[in-house]
């Protein structure tokens, strides 16, 4: 079975810098200074992408020095965003949840992009 587009970029960030598993399976600590959060969509039709970002999980390390790592298909294609920039780009939006296909806003809900 061949390795998770997520878990390549990881095994390929972890030759360079010291990374460490914070909080699930999305989060891990760089070098002691940065917080990543890992995104991962697969390409969809137009060669457009689809991502998650938890609006709690981020806000959870709002205060921090976080970036999220938006990975397109495989680890060679991957986009680095801080998470103030993003949360800047949001603003005023409000996150959603999907409810039986219908989107509705709730508190474990995402900023779907």
């Amino acid at each position: 079975m061949p390795t998770k587009p997520k878990n390549q970029l990881i095994e390929r960030l972890r030759n360079y810098y010291d990374m460490t598993p914070i909080a699930g399976q999305s989060f891990y600590m760089l070098n002691s200074r940065a917080i990543v959060y890992f995104r991962y969509s697969k390409q969809h039709q137009n060669n457009t992408y689809f991502f998650g970002v938890e609006a709690d999980d981020l806000a959870r390390f709002q205060e921090q020095n976080t970036f999220i790592i938006f990975i397109c298909g495989d680890p060679d294609r991957a986009i680095i965003l801080a998470s103030n920039d993003f949360l800047a780009m949001v603003q005023g939006i409000e996150p959603i949840a999907s409810i039986d296909r219908e989107l509705v806003p709730r508190a474990r809900a995402a900023y779907k992009i």
